[in-house]
Parts: structure tokens; C-alpha cells; sequence
């Protein structure tokens, strides 16, 4: 410190350098990679960052205690707690970031359980709490069975597994500001979240190969009445049929994703979700087989329950699920928008959705779609997607004119995947003069790849 370069900038310019760092380090972008230690090494650089490091309490409110740091882990907390000023804090606990070959070395683990052991007393404090997987932390969170009161908790995220059982844990918790909630199993833990369930915004329920109460799934979602966005990855172990509707005021996105080749679409059925915007539905293993037409029936009446819905994504669907969807879309007529990633044959869906030439355009399925957009296509897709274009593209009437309805939209974009490069020389050619065609119609802008 005594020879460091910064001594010898002006005061001014070395602090405006010293913002840049620890706006870096606020960027979650770069948060993954920037190194725990942020504050000590920043306070390293020379003597007017140490003073500026040190009476600043808030670039001391992000608290990461990893098992595999060789570090004397209770010394680190207690430098962050005590120079953070009782501010509210984040707090991550990493259990395990070693291979699962090498194992946790004898010393390791203890010094991190006395860490985490600490660091329970200053818990309240969290603004966000992350517990990633590994060993068993919850545990040692408790004070009396319970875990103790957060009034600052805004974020939590428990990508704990069946290790940590919510069992132990004998009082909900008491978390009026808690906003958004992570986590893989919520059967499990919804008496202990039962209190703030009513005011989450945002749920992500993550993979977990089996729910510990799968018939509780339905009471534990109706009760998160001010939800707006909703992931729900189910299990590979199918779920019963709810025995209610699962009403969803407020949700205006919702993704949905499934393992199993029936899927949960017994329990989709009974979705209310009258404000959706944004329907996301999404296999996760591409290897599962067509999933049966009469599934089809069920999701109907998930869009039967959301008239306002704007925006549909499917991703890596068979080639057998887009022929019988076209059922299910009878009932998206206010559809604007059109997403098919990674599907088998996505172009397949868009026949059903393309007139025949000539056909009015008041008799067309989802009328007011105005925005595709479609990747992993083949050769054999190139067609009916320029089809489909063609079809639902503004047409002008004799010349004075064109043909306008309240009741249905022409499409207005197009957007491609950045690289074609599934697609032979041939159907790259053709497809680029085609698009070309369309775009200086002026009448559908084309996104992404330049073909060529």
C-alpha cells in the first residue's frame, strides 16, 4: 500500500476510479464472478480506498460463506456484520463447491457449521437469504426449533433438496416484506411459509423428483393470491388432480414445465388465471413421447380461464403434440404473440394457423397474432412458415386500401434464429430470396439472421 500507484492521483480522480469498482461489483452480471472478498480487496488497493472501504457500511451488506474457501469462515462474518452497520444484509450460503469425488476435508466442514452456527444470531437481518445445495443448513438456523423473525426479508431462495426437512421447523415465519420465493418443493414447506405466502410476487418452484405432499400443491399456490409471475417445474412422479379450482388473480406470467409423458395437465385444467399476459409451456425432456390428444382437452380450460392472454411460448415440443394443439388454440383468440423454440416440426403448428389463400380473414385461428417467432427449424419448415407469413400478411384492397378488423391482426413480425445453419445451401438460398420479398413489402419486419 505504501508504494501503490493510486497515491499518486489526485484524491478526486482516485475516488471517481473507487465508484467504478464498486458499481462493478454491484452488477449482477458480474456478481458470480467477483470475488467474496470484494470489500478486503478494494480496502488492499492503497491507503484512501482502505479509509473509503471502511466507512462505507453498505459495500459490507453482501455476505458469501462458501465450504470450500480455506478461510477461517466466523472471522468473515463477523467482519461483515460488525462493519455493515446493522444495515439489512444478503446472505449466501454455499454448503458445497467441491467435487463430489474429492469430498469435504474433516477440517472443512466444522469450521463452516461454526460459521453458519454464528452467523444465525444476525439472521433477521438478511434481505436475502440463498442457501444453495449440499449439507443440511437449516438446521442450524434455528433458535428453539424455530426460525427466528425477518423483518427486512425481501428475497429467499432454498435450493436445499430433501435434505433439509421443514419438519424441524415448529413456527411459520414471520417475513412481512418477503417479495419473491425460490425454492423446490412447496408442499413441503408451505406450513412454514403459510404467513407470507399471501403477499409473494414472485414464485419459482425449481426441479425436485418428487414433491413430499403432492395433494397439497393446490392449497399451498390458491393461498399466493398476489402473485404476478409463476414458475412451476413439477416432478417426475405424476400429481393428483386438484379438487378445486387454483385461482390466480393477479398472474400475468406463468411457465410450466414437466418431465413425465402425461404431464400435469390434470392439475393445469384446474388453473384460474384471469389477468395472464405470458403463457410459457415447456417439456424438459426431449426424449418423452407425443403426450396423448385428450390431454389437449385439459389445457383448454387453462385458456378458457384467461381471456387476456397476449403472449404464448412453447419449448421442445413433439411433433404429435403441435397436430393436437391446434384444439387447445381455439380459445387464445386475443393471441398476439408466437414463440416455438426447440420444438420437432414447429412449423407443423403454424399450418393449422395458416389460411388457405382467399380464406376471410375473420374465420382464421388466433386472428390477432401479429409476432412469430420460431428457431431449430429444418428444411422442411422453410414452407410453411413463409406460408404462414404470406397468408396473415397485410393485403392491399384495389389498390385504395386495406382490409381492416377489430377482430383480427396481420402479422407484422418475423423473427428467425441468428444462425441457419441446420438448413442446406439450397433452402438457405431459397429462403433468403423469399424473405427478401417480404421485408421490401414493408408490411413485416424481419428479425435476426441475415441469410446468406
Amino acid at each position: 500500500m505504501h508504494q501503490a500507484p493510486m497515491r499518486t492521483l489526485l484524491p478526486e480522480l482516485c475516488g471517481e476510479i473507487f465508484s467504478y469498482c464498486v458499481h462493478a461489483e454491484d452488477s449482477s452480471e458480474l456478481q458470480r464472478g467477483w470475488d467474496v472478498r470484494a470489500p478486503v480487496t478494494l480496502s488492499n488497493v492503497c491507503r484512501r480506498w482502505y479509509d473509503m472501504v471502511l466507512n462505507n457500511p453498505t459495500l459490507w451488506t453482501k455476505l458469501c460463506i462458501r465450504l470450500g474457501d480455506k478461510v477461517n469462515h466466523v472471522a468473515r462474518a463477523q467482519l461483515w456484520i460488525s462493519r455493515s452497520n446493522q444495515l439489512p444484509i444478503d446472505v449466501t450460503l454455499k454448503p458445497s463447491t467441491l467435487p463430489p469425488l474429492i469430498g469435504i476435508p474433516d477440517a472443512a466442514l466444522p469450521r463452516f457449521l461454526r460459521a453458519v452456527k454464528w452467523l444465525s444470531q444476525h439472521i433477521h437481518r438478511a434481505k436475502t437469504l440463498t442457501i444453495e445445495p449440499g449439507i443440511p443448513i437449516v438446521p442450524f438456523l434455528l433458535s428453539d426449533g424455530n426460525l427466528p423473525a425477518m423483518p427486512y426479508l425481501q428475497r429467499l431462495i432454498l435450493d436445499t433438496g430433501d435434505k433439509d426437512d421443514a419438519s424441524i421447523v415448529q413456527r411459520a415465519l414471520e417475513a412481512p416484506l418477503l417479495r419473491e420465493l425460490r425454492l423446490r418443493d412447496l408442499t413441503s414447506m408451505t406450513r412454514v411459509l403459510r404467513r407470507s405466502l399471501d403477499h409473494l410476487r414472485v414464485l419459482v418452484i425449481t426441479y425436485s423428483g418428487r414433491w413430499v405432499r403432492p395433494s397439497m400443491f393446490g392449497n399451498g399456490l390458491s393461498s399466493c393470491t398476489q402473485l404476478v409471475d409463476l414458475t412451476v417445474n413439477f416432478p417426475s412422479e405424476p400429481i393428483p388432480p386438484s379438487s378445486a379450482p387454483i385461482l390466480l388473480p393477479e398472474v400475468r406470467r406463468l411457465h410450466l414445465c414437466w418431465r413425465h409423458q402425461l404431464g400435469p395437465t390434470v392439475i393445469i385444467e384446474a388453473f384460474r388465471v384471469p389477468k395472464l399476459e405470458h403463457l410459457i409451456l415447456a417439456y424438459s425432456d426431449t426424449q418423452l413421447s407425443a403426450t396423448p390428444g385428450f390431454a389437449m382437452n385439459h389445457l383448454k380450460e387453462l385458456f378458457v380461464s384467461a381471456p387476456d392472454l397476449q403472449r404464448l411460448t412453447l419449448s421442445r415440443w413433439k411433433t404429435g403434440d403441435l397436430y393436437n394443439f391446434s384444439t387447445a388454440l381455439e380459445e387464445a383468440q386475443n393471441l398476439a404473440e408466437l414463440e416455438i423454440l426447440g420444438c420437432q416440426r414447429g412449423s407443423l403448428l403454424l399450418m393449422s394457423l395458416a389460411p388457405p389463400s382467399g380464406e376471410l380473414s375473420g374465420s382464421w385461428l388466433c386472428p390477432r397474432i401479429r409476432r412469430l417467432m420460431i428457431d431449430s427449424f429444418d428444411k422442411w419448415d422453410v414452407r410453411p412458415i413463409l406460408d404462414f407469413v404470406r397468408r396473415r400478411m397485410c393485403r392491399v384492397i384495389d389498390g385504395t386500401g386495406v382490409l381492416q378488423s377489430p377482430e383480427y391482426s396481420y402479422i407484422e413480425e418475423l423473427e428467425l434464429p441468428r444462425n441457419l445453419d441446420m438448413l442446406d445451401f439450397q433452402s438457405r438460398v431459397y429462403l433468403r430470396n423469399q424473405l427478401g420479398e417480404i421485408g421490401t413489402s414493408g408490411r413485416v419486419r424481419i428479425v435476426g439472421s441475415v441469410v446468406g
